[in-house]
């Protein structure tokens, strides 16, 4: 499987969880660097999550992720 399909398919897997467990989400498509599913919680706040896919070289440490509020990093 390619890299990309394997990016894709993560990323629709966690998209899938959340629906399951009963959230809004939304998947972006690439369209926002750096997002790729938005979620609406019950108190209409949004949450964004990044997916990064495990097959990169090096460590966690130096992928320079930006701290921002309410958004999450998916490994």
């Amino acid at each position: 499987m390619a890299k990309e399909q394997t990016g894709m398919a993560g990323e629709f897997w966690f998209f899938s969880q959340l629906h399951r467990l009963g959230y809004e989400a939304y998947i972006t498509f690439g369209n926002t660097k750096g997002i790729d599913i938005t979620l609406n919680n019950n108190n209409k706040n949004l949450i964004t999550f990044d997916k990064k896919q495990m097959n990169f070289a090096g460590s966690f440490q130096y992928l320079n992720i930006e701290p921002r509020p309410n958004h999450y990093v998916v490994y």
